[in-house]
């Protein structure tokens, strides 16, 4: 069978229905992406509306057929016409006449109702460029009737699926219209079956991911680090937006995915994520973890290494059960740390950036601007040719909005990684480069300039991060982990954004005052023990009552690696300007962490060089790590 090719732009719900319906039904298909506007490469230019005479996509070209089709009902019934033969997702010629009726009036209802409500609100939400509050009112109010309608049917089906016989072409059409709820900003909280629905749809192989992996398909992955921190979030999404955007012609496969290198559970002790997410209209259930892979004890068997290469982002050593399996499969790197000499010097056509900044997402950033300024000129020069009575062209409101939403996703990590810029030993002029750029995406949106305020962009995700109040001990100790092995050690490494008083009233909140040095003790050691950790190090991070930015540092090592961290000790005072900490600073009766030649070795200090942050820490306790004894 011939490829068929699916002609869509990046954004919008009905080129994905038959993405899914090809997934499915395992047809061979490659996407063409086109741009807004009347440009070569333009829905409304000369050569798209030879395919397709009204300038919309998706339109469908079929090399086997010779059929050209446009509009995703005629689509889809197409495909399904052709290429469904066992009915797997249409009623088949045993079925009733009502099961057709049925079958057809709901894609009727999704095509004519429900998506065209869904499209107006959102339009009026974030492109019109007049507010127009009555026209916001009728379709919120409609696109909610909507929901009410799709409720009660899955009230009657059971809730797994649209129509009461299973998944099918029907559940195709509506799953990329009811996940753009959030974008539309509708609250569907509500509707427990459509959320459940969603849920079940989502999880289903076709998951383009799922599909890749079921299929043995080709797949490219760019993932930060273990810790999964706000810088390794941002670099991961933008570098795989703008390069699925826009990939090399060589590049291993044309879609990039980010992942998130934590558990979807673990998501919830970054409440930062979510602030973020909530600000540049992303659902945090849409985010791709640990665990859409296989389990990471077979992971090989079901993801060969050979059918996938991976972009690091704010690493450069790919750690972990993923970095032992798939280490020699990276092609690429963009990283703020100190170089590893893990990843192989030629990477083309993915970069090899290892360059000192104060966020990563600055440096990705960089690498893609010239891709994203390329999309921004194509859609303004379309807006200047459709411009009317210095109204802006449908073309370039949707544009001008989907960048401000990515540079505020991109600026968030790089203003909370300098402080919003005012931590003068971190800003470098990449930062400053990039937080220019990106604040001009920005001021370009008529609907998004009127109300940006850096500042309390910047108040709002910092206050998110420092939120840690609600979570244990145990949590905020792995909120923001990192873990390397060599030399027969195991180090641990956690930061906190507060001060060891906090974890220590954190550990001991139950204990009383003579207990609470063994009780926060015994945490550290089960954490230790949880990972089978031989040296771990707990960085904080904290501003003093007088402002003043400050760090402290714990290291507890078991009596295997006494001499790593007698090692570390000696070679890091003096460079990090390490003062220990007096015992009645956090404990009335010093005991259990005072010095002793029975038990773990432990030291805490003060860290009065508070330019040296976990990336240049981590490298003197791995290098006293290898040192031999």
């Amino acid at each position: 069978m011939k490829t068929l090719t699916l002609h869509a732009h990046p954004h919008g719900p009905n080129p994905v229905k038959v993405a899914i319906v090809l997934e499915i039904l395992k047809i061979p298909y490659e996407v063409k992406l086109w741009d807004f506007g009347n440009a070569d490469n333009g829905v409304k230019g000369s050569i798209f509306t030879k395919i397709n005479e009204n300038g919309r996509v998706p339109a469908l070209e079929d090399p086997n057929t010779g059929v050209v089709s446009w509009e995703s009902g005629a689509v889809i019934s197409y495909i399904l016409r052709i290429y469904d033969k066992e009915n797997t997702l249409h009623p088949g010629v045993e079925a009733s006449e009502q099961d057709r009726v049925d079958f057809e009036k709901w894609i009727y209802f999704l095509v004519s109702t429900m998506g065209p409500m869904m499209g107006q609100i959102s339009w009026y939400q974030h492109f019109n460029s007049v507010k127009n509050e009555d026209a916001q009112e009728r379709y919120t109010t409609q696109s909610y009737r909507c929901f009410d309608v799709l409720e009660g049917q899955l009230k009657k089906s059971g809730g797994k699926s649209i129509l009461p016989g299973g998944f099918s072409a029907v559940d195709c059409h509506f799953f990329p219209w009811v996940v753009e709820h959030r974008f539309g900003e509708l609250d569907i909280s509500k509707y427990p079956l459509t959320q459940g629905w969603l849920s079940i749809v989502k999880e289903r192989p076709e998951n383009s991911l799922s599909a890749a992996i079921s299929q043995s398909q080709k797949v490219t992955f760019v993932i930060g680090n273990e810790s999964a921190d706000l810088d390794s979030f941002t670099s991961s999404l933008l570098y795989a937006y703008i390069r699925s955007l826009a990939p090399p012609k060589s590049a291993f496969t044309p879609l990039y995915i980010p992942l998130l290198n934590i558990p979807a559970a673990d998501i919830k002790l970054r409440p930062e994520f979510d602030t973020l997410c909530r600000n540049v209209k992303i659902s945090p259930s849409h985010l791709i973890t640990l665990d859409n892979l296989p389990p990471l004890s077979s992971i090989q068997h079901h993801l060969k290494p050979e059918n996938t290469r991976w972009i690091l982002v704010d690493h450069n050593a790919f750690q972990g059960a993923l970095g032992e399996a798939y280490s020699q499969r990276v092609h690429g790197v963009i990283d703020h740390h100190s170089e590893e000499n893990s990843v192989i010097q030629e990477t083309d056509p993915e970069p090899r950036i290892i360059e000192k900044c104060g966020s990563c997402t600055s440096l990705v950033t960089r690498y893609v601007r010239p891709s994203w300024n390329t999309f921004t000129s194509h859609f303004m020069s379309s807006s200047a040719a459709h411009a009317q009575e210095g109204s802006m062209t449908d073309a370039a409101a949707v544009a001008q909005t989907w960048h401000a939403q990515v540079a505020k996703l991109a600026l968030a990590s790089i203003l909370i990684d300098t402080g919003n810029m005012t931590i003068e030993w971190k800003v470098e002029q990449t930062d400053r480069d990039a937080v220019e750029f990106l604040e001009s995406q920005i001021k370009a949106s008529p609907k998004d300039s009127a109300t940006w305020d850096r500042d309390s962009f910047y108040d709002e995700i910092d206050a998110a991060e420092r939120s840690i109040e609600g979570l244990s001990f145990h949590d905020i100790l792995r909120k923001d982990y990192k873990q390397w092995t060599g030399n027969e050690h195991t180090l641990g490494m956690s930061s906190v954004v507060k001060d060891l008083k906090f974890l220590i009233e954190k550990a001991t909140y139950m204990s009383s005052e003579k207990d609470r040095e063994t009780e926060f003790v015994t945490a550290i050691g089960d954490f230790m023990a949880e990972r089978s950790l031989t040296i771990f190090a707990i960085m904080t991070i904290s501003t003093s009552v007088l402002g003043e930015f400050q760090r402290e540092l714990l290291l507890q090592a078991t009596s295997t690696a006494d001499s790593v961290a007698g090692r570390f000790s000696e070679s890091a005072t003096q460079e990090l300007k390490l003062e220990k900490l007096d015992m009645p600073y956090l404990f009335t009766t010093p005991g259990a962490m005072q010095p002793s030649s029975e038990g773990p070795w432990r030291r805490m200090w003060r860290q009065k060089d508070v330019t040296k942050s976990r990336k240049q820490v981590a490298p003197l306790l791995r290098e006293a790590m290898q040192a031999q004894s």
